[in-house]
């Protein structure tokens, strides 16, 4: 394997991305945070369990990833508003 600075130089990097708040189409009591690509490529979701416990779902991917902090907590302040139990 490369070394780090390679492959972190070589993974494409996301700045900007579509989020569409969703009460899913799976039974689920609450609502989710859709976090996509510009491109359209889905990501990942922020979820919330059955405890109230706001998370971020991961899905497996094709390849690697990477987001910058700052879209990440813009991300986050947007979960904090939007996704929650509803049933």
């Amino acid at each position: 394997m490369s070394d780090y600075k390679t492959l972190i130089a070589s993974t494409p990097l996301v700045r900007e991305i579509e989020s569409t708040t969703t009460t899913g189409d799976i039974d689920y009591d609450g609502t989710a945070l859709e976090i996509a690509a510009i491109n359209g490529d889905e990501l990942f979701h922020v979820v919330v369990d059955e405890n109230g416990e706001s998370q971020f779902l991961f899905f497996r991917s094709e390849g690697n990833y990477r987001i910058p902090v700052a879209v990440m907590e813009r991300i986050i302040e947007a979960a904090k508003q939007h996704v929650r139990v509803t049933g």
